[in-house]
């Protein structure tokens, strides 16, 4: 009775996730040719032949990189291969790093910001200051001193007080990074 019991239980659970499995494929197999695509058409591989990788067009790095060239500032993009930056490289404008990146979250119990790594929420500063020393020392030289960090404009009318040590947030507004990297370079 047990024996056909579990039998039933694995048939059911089989029955179960198995739709679930198949949709997960089939999503992939229908959205990593879009995705392909769309990447293709992004000025960054336009303009580094870089290979694809999944969900490459949804890349932060990406988008910004596109944003950066469409709106013709003097933005500097420095590529780079050390894991930290996935391969893609460094935003920098007069001695700022510039993040997109990073989801700040207040943490209302320390009353602090943080940023979720490797599964687990650090202090934003340290973070940042980690990713400007990391960029120095993949760059060779001491290019940067401050960062800015694009945020979502929603987060900023949340936390109007939001003021840290070397670092600015910029608000995005309805994904307009375009607007956003303007505001850095005035």
């Amino acid at each position: 009775m047990k024996e056909k019991l579990s039998a039933l239980k694995d048939v059911l659970l089989t029955l179960l996730f198995l739709p679930l499995i198949l949709l997960a494929i089939i999503g992939f197999l229908v959205f990593t040719p879009i995705d392909y695509c769309r990447y293709k058409r992004t000025r960054y591989y336009k303009d580094t032949r870089a290979k694809y990788r999944w969900f490459n067009s949804l890349s932060p790095y990406v988008q910004l990189y596109d944003a950066v060239k469409k709106s013709g500032l003097p933005i500097d993009y420095h590529p780079s291969d050390a894991d930290f930056c996935e391969g893609y490289g460094f935003f920098t404008y007069k001695g700022t790093l510039i993040l997109n990146d990073c989801s700040p979250v207040f943490d209302e119990e320390e009353n602090t910001w943080t940023v979720e790594v490797a599964d687990k929420y650090v202090d934003l500063q340290d973070e940042i200051a980690r990713t400007v020393a990391q960029c120095n020392a993949v760059l060779g030289e001491n290019i940067c001193q401050t960062a800015a960090v694009l945020v979502d404009s929603d987060l900023l009318e949340k936390h109007p007080d939001i003021a840290l040590e070397n670092l600015t947030f910029v608000p995005v507004k309805e994904k307009d990074l375009g607007a956003a990297l303007r505001q850095i370079v005035q």
